[in-house]
């Protein structure tokens, strides 16, 4: 069970400056470490964001969710966001790559292939993967690739550019996911967590998502107190969480389409008017739907 009162650390909340972080915004946090004693060991905490740990020298061991996890050569960590992670032990000679992504970043970057990492993650527990020389050759690249325009602090369109390349290695991820997780569909581990993978499939599904957790309680043939309990036992999140989560996902895709206005948007997503559509837009992202649509073609 995972512990709600534990403190969860917001991308924000990392130190970039003085962990000596290559690069940082307010969605992503990228760290190449190559001397891991200046790291210091902390209690537990509930991660805020998701978190990718490519290993290419030494070890570490970590708990996610209560599950050791030993991480050694060629292999990656992958911790969602709302995992706990505790007990970090940390070779001196480690040498790894972080990647620290927030949710709307990683589900802008994966879009339709979101519900492979929900299902990959939270249901399969997937955590640790084992990648192929190609893997690791074709991910050094990437690394390498970002690098180079990290450093190009004049580059008008860095964010973007270092965005993309980030999303085909999210997306490389994501078919190794996918390879890892053939056959575990066909015999789950518990009830539970076959009706969280059904879900997400229907909440994949569904066009408009905006509906209240009891009709897609429902629509699962059980009662809404359970969608929410097996929601928060495998995941740490609450079922109308994950909704909210779906509905932000299809707002920000839309608002990135130029062919479709405010009101078409807040239609598509299930508003019964612009006001409603406002008001749920300024107090999700602090803005009106025109704002935060300036913002993400701005991105």
């Amino acid at each position: 069970m995972i512990d709600n009162n534990l403190y969860t650390v917001k991308i924000g909340d990392i130190p970039a400056d003085k962990i000596g972080a290559n690069y940082a915004d307010s969605d992503m946090v990228l760290i190449d470490i190559d001397n891991a004693e200046k790291y210091e060991n902390f209690e537990a905490i509930k991660l805020g964001f998701n978190q990718f740990i490519l290993c290419y020298g030494g070890k570490m061991q970590v708990d996610v969710d209560g599950r050791t996890m030993n991480l050694g050569e060629n292999q990656l960590l992958v911790c969602p966001s709302y995992a706990v992670i505790s007990n970090l032990m940390l070779n001196p000679k480690l040498r790894c790559v972080v990647m620290c992504l927030t949710d709307d970043l990683l589900k802008s970057v994966l879009r339709s292939y979101t519900d492979i990492w929900n299902k990959a993650l939270y249901v399969h527990k997937i955590n640790i993967i084992n990648l192929h020389d190609n893997s690791i050759k074709k991910l050094h690249n990437l690394f390498s690739l970002v690098q180079e325009y990290v450093e190009d602090e004049y580059l008008v369109f860095r964010p973007a550019i270092i965005h993309s390349l980030l999303q085909a290695a999210l997306l490389d991820l994501c078919s190794n996911l996918a390879y890892k997780s053939e056959g575990f569909d066909v015999e789950l581990k518990s009830q539970s967590n076959t009706l969280f993978n059904r879900f997400i499939d229907l909440l994949t599904k569904t066009e408009v998502k905006r509906h209240p957790v009891s009709y897609y309680a429902q629509e699962l043939n059980i009662s809404t107190k359970y969608l929410t309990r097996i929601c928060n036992e495998g995941s740490g999140k609450t079922a109308l969480a994950w909704i909210k989560d779906y509905i932000n996902e299809d707002i920000s895709y839309y608002m990135k389409d130029p062919n479709m206005n405010i009101k078409m948007i807040a239609h598509r997503t299930g508003f019964p008017n612009l006001s409603a559509f406002g008001k749920y837009v300024r107090k999700i992202y602090g803005m009106s739907p025109s704002e935060y649509r300036r913002k993400l073609i701005m991105n």
